[in-house]
């Protein structure tokens, strides 16, 4: 054979080689990912915890598989993503579900591209909210009306008597639906509900000492729960500016004013579907009857309840919100129009 034939089953050989060596990699690690899938597929975290799982707008199949790595619920996010695009299992829908760590990758994505599955109903009340939010909310999680407005109704004061103290017999639970969300079994009734959103407040209360403090500025814990929502409605939820705000209505009431607030007489008359007027006679128009409403008007939040319990001590007898969402305080009534001129001209136009 000649030195040139030679040569060329020498390359050819190597070739064979480099080949072969190829082709065992690719083999190799072929069955390593095959392996690694598979174990991806078959993956379980395997102690039965249940575990409530939220999609919300916006999450992507590639989010959701990083969260649900965080939770141990998959092992490789990356397989997760493969999976649910080769599998058309990505169209995932927005929801709350209860999954299972003994689920497989499969059995996540089947529950998470179909309808919520969570055992749990989830109700959210929140700071501000009313009766009317408390019930909307509550028919909204599938109860019917009358069950929910019989247990709204409920008199709860011999239950929680600390929550329900000084509040008179003749009126609703307004202002007494703490603003907290919650997750209950199915099956769960709405004043099995309601009463636990009272022990949230109950504990409030005895926790931040609000009976003595508020007694501290010779109101009852009703009077207090009342001035709060007022607090709460007026202001924009920091905690600085409510205090600044429940000093302007303790040094109004201690001058023998009005409150001048609103927010109560915009509250009675959505309540009662009548047009908004500053000049509307009742009992929670602030604008002209001296002292409080005659209940809450929403329910405080805890920056409301420590704003009424510790208010900050100032001259200010005025307040407005601007139109940039800061809030604006003034000795005197010229000061205040003053205010209004160079802050408010949208929002102090509204009714």
């Amino acid at each position: 054979m000649s030195k040139q034939g030679k040569n060329k089953k020498k390359i050819a050989k190597i070739f064979g080689f480099i080949g072969l060596f190829l082709a065992v990699v690719v083999l190799v690690f072929g069955g390593m990912a095959f392996y690694s899938y598979n174990n991806s597929l078959n993956y379980k975290r395997g102690d039965g915890k249940e575990i409530d799982f939220s999609i919300e707008e916006g999450d992507t199949i590639s989010s959701i598989g990083k969260e649900l790595e965080k939770y141990k619920l998959i092992n490789s996010k990356f397989f997760f993503n493969f999976y649910a695009k080769n599998n058309n299992l990505d169209k995932v829908k927005v929801g709350k579900y209860q999954l299972n760590s003994n689920m497989t990758m499969a059995e996540i994505l089947k529950i998470l591209n179909g309808s919520p599955n969570s055992k749990k109903i989830s109700i959210t009340f929140l700071p501000g909210g009313t009766i009317k939010n408390a019930k909307n909310v509550l028919v909204k999680a599938g109860f019917s009306s009358e069950e929910v407005d019989s247990a709204l109704a409920k008199d709860y004061s011999g239950k929680f008597k600390t929550l329900f103290s000084g509040k008179p017999k003749n009126v609703d639970n307004e202002g007494y639906f703490w603003g907290e969300t919650h997750n209950f079994e199915k099956g769960v009734t709405v004043q099995e509900i309601v009463e636990r959103f009272f022990a949230d407040f109950e504990k409030k209360i005895e926790e931040k000492q609000l009976v003595k403090k508020y007694a501290s500025h010779n109101l009852s814990l009703y009077q207090g729960i009342t001035l709060a929502s007022i607090v709460q409605k007026e202001s924009l939820g920091n905690l600085e500016d409510m205090k600044k705000i429940a000093g302007v209505f303790y040094n109004r009431l201690k001058a023998n004013m009005t409150l001048g607030s609103d927010v109560t007489y915009q509250y009675i008359a959505d309540k009662n579907k009548l047009d908004r007027d500053v000049n509307l006679e009742s009992p929670y128009n602030l604008r002209i009857k001296k002292g409080l409403t005659p209940t809450p008007i929403a329910t405080p939040g805890v920056n409301a309840l420590e704003a009424v319990a510790n208010p900050e001590k100032h001259d200010y007898l005025f307040f407005l919100s601007g139109d940039d969402d800061i809030t604006y305080f003034a000795k005197t009534d010229a000061q205040h129009q003053q205010n209004i001129k160079n802050h408010c001209q949208k929002k102090c136009q509204i009714i």
